[in-house]
């Protein structure tokens, strides 16, 4: 075989390897009745991916090999995010060391499939077929033949990038959008709002994302840039000044909360679906299933969880300001330092702390932690100087270091506490875990973890209570986020999402919802609940959880759930745009 034939077979065996790693995406991330209208993309996509090999010298021919070898690696540590938060990675949190911890590459070997080792495949063999084929001694093609593999590849990416933006177009206009036109699809391609690799690739998707990033650093070095125009300024004044929609209750039945402490306890992945079910004859959570039947309790059960990219800092954000996340990246990375209305924000209370039972670089928790009005922060490095080990679970840990410090607080203070041994992959290895529950499958895991926080959580109420601090106290157990059952079902096009919980004690008024509600609508009902909100002139961007008209919500996706009537899920749906207007512009920070 000539030097020549060898460079050809291995740039054909390049542009298939990166072709078989962008369809492997494509094909675990969306539905394979549309997959088939992209391949042509993908294709072309690779061919101009490669298209540099026609003009490097001989040592440059590597590049082939490292451009499959990165697509490869760049696919697959999608296909992993994707099984978990059904989404892609955001090129800022690529980046950002606050986007990792313990957890996140722990999750890794509970993600993997058999089928996976086609990706790492498709990065090798590109390599060696550079070593075995010598491709560092072939030859230089002709001129005439460079400028006919260049042209050629050009000629394939714009006519499929063309030809994908005529079929979305037709796609628009058959879906009543009149504004639609082929050459706003296009632009909208390299530099849109949402970066897409669907319909698009690597280039594009790649392009489109640093295009973001860029906007995003440009927005983070001025924040004055980002100005809502008049109509913007208009939607976002109209969420401000709702305060009047919550006061649906008479006075009289939360105002004895208006002196108490605000404990707010966010749960990690806490799916409502397991509150209540057994395994066996036995509850999982049969400390929160006596909560719900206790006096005082306010609960719903069917919570729509609103979370985006930023995943348990989206969940945490929410709680704290009533804001739903921005639509492209981490609120929690890029907005961090922003002025926020919060609880924590309130004069009400005396003291306010927050604890955690990781570093506090994660998601900037260091930074949201003053954004959102705490006084401390206390983090997993704190935890020893108080003497609170993790020897019984991260949970036991967090709990006794709650114990210890709400001791030392001035009342009424607020206390957030974030729990985290249910995180995914669900192996916190000192937690105790109930030995009748099985240790088979990631399911069974999930329940095993789910039993240690809720026996945790019936010892730290019981303290409560022994220390006279329960009785003085509104508690809050509200999830950060569900548990997707996409990594238990292998079905990575199962979009449905799980309700989460919201469960109030010791309110003074006993309801059961269950209508369908949202994330967002946790911030106005615990404001209602303290009485907070008759001196708050921001009330977030949802509805009370105790208004009978809220029977909906929204969620990331935009897909509707339940119904309030046409103009509150219109105003719901519109919740998202102020949400993320008010966030880029650093709205508050100038009224």
């Amino acid at each position: 075989m000539s030097a020549i034939s060898r460079l050809i077979l291995y740039y054909i065996i390049c542009v298939i390897s990166v072709f078989i790693s962008e369809y492997r995406l494509a094909a675990d991330t969306q539905s394979l009745s549309t997959l088939s209208h992209d391949m042509t993309v993908y294709l072309a996509d690779s061919i101009m991916l490669l298209a540099p090999l026609w003009v490097l010298k001989r040592k440059g021919y590597a590049y082939g090999a490292i451009a499959a070898i990165t697509v490869a690696i760049v696919t697959y540590a999608n296909i992993l995010y994707y099984r978990y938060w059904q989404s892609f990675i955001p090129v800022d949190a690529i980046f950002s060391a606050n986007s990792y911890n313990s957890f996140v590459f722990d999750s890794i070997r509970h993600l993997v499939r058999p089928a996976d080792i086609i990706t790492f495949i498709s990065g090798i063999i590109p390599l060696a077929s550079y070593i075995l084929l010598k491709v560092k001694d072939a030859g230089h093609v002709s001129r005439k033949f460079r400028a006919t593999a260049i042209t050629l590849s050009v000629a394939a990416f714009v006519t499929a990038t063309l030809l994908s933006a005529l079929s979305i177009n037709k796609y628009n206009l058959s879906n009543g959008d009149d504004t639609s036109t082929i050459s706003k699809v296009v632009r909208d391609k390299f530099s849109g709002e949402i970066p897409r690799w669907k319909n698009n690739g690597c280039i594009i998707y790649t392009i489109n994302s640093f295009f973001c990033k860029w906007l995003f650093n440009k927005h983070l070095r001025n924040k004055s840039s980002i100005t809502p125009d008049a109509g913007e300024i208009e939607l976002i004044e109209s969420f401000v000044s709702m305060a009047s929609t919550y006061h649906h209750k008479p006075d009289s039945v939360f105002a004895h909360n208006r002196h108490k402490n605000l404990i707010l306890i966010i749960v990690e992945s806490l799916n409502s679906s397991v509150i209540g079910a057994r395994y066996g004859n036995k509850s999982i959570t049969p400390t929160i299933d006596s909560l719900l039947d206790n006096e005082g309790t306010i609960a719903a059960l069917n919570v729509i969880p609103q979370i985006n990219f930023g995943g348990s800092a989206d969940g945490q954000m929410i709680y704290n300001t009533g804001l739903l996340p921005i639509s492209n990246s981490v609120a929690a990375n890029l907005y961090g330092d922003n002025v926020f209305h919060s609880l924590a924000g309130s004069s009400r209370f005396a003291e306010k702390a927050e604890i955690i039972c990781e570093n506090g670089t994660v998601w900037n928790h260091r930074t949201t932690s003053i954004s959102y009005g705490y006084d401390h922060l206390y983090e997993k490095k704190d935890f020893e100087q108080y003497g609170i080990t993790d020897s019984q679970g991260e949970d036991a840990a967090l709990f006794d270091m709650a114990i210890k410090i709400i001791g030392h607080m001035r009342q009424p203070f607020m206390l957030e506490l974030t729990t985290i041994s249910m995180h995914f992959p669900f192996n916190d290895a000192n937690a105790t875990a109930a030995s009748d529950i099985p240790d088979r499958t990631i399911d069974d895991r999930y329940l095993r973890m789910t039993n240690y926080f809720d026996r945790q959580l019936g010892i730290f109420i019981d303290r409560l209570k022994a220390d006279g601090i329960y009785d003085n106290s509104v508690i809050v157990i509200a999830s950060d986020h569900h548990f997707s059952m996409a990594e238990v079902t292998d079905d990575m096009n199962d979009r449905s999402v799980s309700p989460i919980a919201f469960i109030a004690l010791n309110t003074g008024h006993t309801e059961r919802i269950v209508r369908t509600v949202g994330q967002a609508d946790v911030y106005p009902t615990i404001l209602e609940i303290t009485g907070i909100g008759d001196t708050e002139i921001w009330h977030g961007v949802g509805m009370s959880i105790l208004d009978p008209a809220n029977r909906s919500a929204v969620d990331r996706n935009g897909d509707l759930h339940g119904t309030s009537g046409d103009s509150i899920d219109e105003r719901k749906r519109r919740a998202w745009q102020a949400s993320d207007l008010i966030i880029r512009s650093n709205y508050f920070q100038k009224r």
